[in-house]
């Protein structure tokens, strides 16, 4: 058996960390270039020009570079672990979630079905070797983000409060002004919260720092206006913390926070009635997004039944919908769906089952991050395609990937793989 010091171990713990690392640096910072460069789209903003190609592409040569890598590195360590029959099942489905994405970018002559599915050829890893990650100095590039997108958006708030310095989503003289923070992409931006808050809630031990860092965030998510970002976020949440109670048999604090969610309801609705409904600044911001709201209701007034019995789509329409499992049943297929969205199930059921047993552990933070932002990201998917959102699609199979890596602790702990 190896020990935590032994020679295998050390080398997939810097492998699996560098590995790691090296994509969560790339999700967080690489459309830092937006907003100091106004580079997004002509058609979305109309102080911003369309992102050149070498930018459009560079992404994925850098991700590409970091798998290779990565590969070649995993191939000469030699260390296969053992896998299980159900674990075997998963594999195939995200060969052919990474597969079928590839076809159908070749049938529809497009690379937008290719965004989709691209990254699921990372958990081909934890099938080749048992990687293991140091989660400390995960925690602490987590926390360098979260600083830096605070101060980031501080920046973009005042630059437009004293110089209309707008953001990739906004418009003059109107109330529908965007931010999005370090990626200049609201929507995008709003989904990563649900990771971030609850990182911060679970890790960090300074009420004060806390406070702060939280109250910073939640006013992020909101001037994202993003409707779908924010339902979403606090749904995960709620859902995120029911689940965890149920799943720890925490019966108690399950019914309490049932009624705390009931209070806090109580109050959103009292606000609505009594502050919100009425003021100027909703009424208009409301028919300023009229539009959007319309064009949601009618994509999705356009699909029909037979979309659904469709095993394999052979003719990929492209973006079809604002709805991301629309678009994957449309360009893909329902064998193709039902596979994509089992994958966000396993994963939740993952999580609770690694937070069940490594409860206490300071690394289970980060499985709670993890929880949290998967079920955002699966409820922001019926109505945003995330799944073509770069970098939280990235940052999705990355949650996924965390759940195959062992913590760097003694072997004498349960192994939670072990069938």
């Amino acid at each position: 058996m190896d020990t935590d010091n032994s020679p295998i171990i050390k080398k997939t713990t810097k492998l699996g960390t560098w590995f790691f690392l090296s994509l969560l640096l790339l999700s967080f910072y690489y459309l830092a270039y937006r907003y100091p460069f106004k580079i997004n789209s002509s058609s979305t903003s109309p102080t911003y020009s369309d992102t050149p190609l070498i930018l459009q592409v560079g992404k994925y040569i850098i991700f590409s570079g970091i798998f290779y890598l990565a590969l070649i590195s995993t191939l000469r360590l030699k260390a296969r672990p053992l896998i299980s029959k159900v674990r075997m099942i998963e594999l195939v489905g995200y060969v052919y979630i990474f597969l079928m994405s590839i076809v159908g970018t070749v049938l529809g002559s497009s690379d937008y079905m290719m965004q989709t599915g691209m990254f699921f050829c990372l958990l081909i890893f934890p099938y080749f070797i048992e990687l293991r990650v140091d989660y400390r100095r995960i925690k602490k590039v987590i926390y360098c983000f979260i600083y830096l997108a605070v101060i980031s958006e501080l920046v973009q708030v005042m630059l437009f409060k004293l110089f209309d310095r707008l953001p990739a989503l906004g418009y003059y003289n109107s109330t529908n002004v965007r931010f999005g923070s370090l990626w200049d992409d609201p929507n995008g931006f709003a989904i990563i919260i649900a990771f971030l808050l609850s990182f911060i809630w679970l890790t960090e031990n300074n009420n004060v720092i806390k406070l702060v860092l939280s109250i910073s965030l939640i006013i992020t998510l909101l001037l994202t206006l993003s409707f779908t970002g924010i339902v979403s976020v606090g749904a995960a949440i709620i859902i995120g913390t029911l689940l965890t109670h149920i799943s720890q048999k925490k019966f108690s604090a399950f019914f309490k926070t049932w009624a705390i969610i009931l209070l806090l309801g109580i109050v959103l609705v009292a606000v609505y009635i009594f502050i919100i409904k009425d003021s100027a600044f909703f009424n208009q911001f409301m028919r300023e997004k009229q539009g959007s709201i319309s064009a949601h209701i009618n994509y999705a007034n356009q699909f029909s039944l037979k979309d659904i019995f469709k095993a394999v789509s052979l003719q990929p329409a492209g973006k079809y919908s604002e709805s991301g499992f629309i678009n994957i049943l449309i360009n893909f297929g329902a064998i193709y769906f039902v596979l994509y969205f089992l994958t966000g199930i396993i994963t939740v059921l993952r999580f609770l089952k690694l937070i069940r047993i490594y409860e206490g552990n300071n690394h289970v933070n980060l499985y709670y991050s993890g929880l949290f932002f998967v079920i955002a990201y699966m409820i922001g998917m019926l109505n945003i395609p995330y799944d073509v959102v770069f970098p939280v699609n990235l940052i999705y199979v990355l949650c996924i990937l965390l759940t195959f890596f062992k913590p760097g602790i003694s072997p004498r702990v349960i192994n939670p793989y072990k069938r």
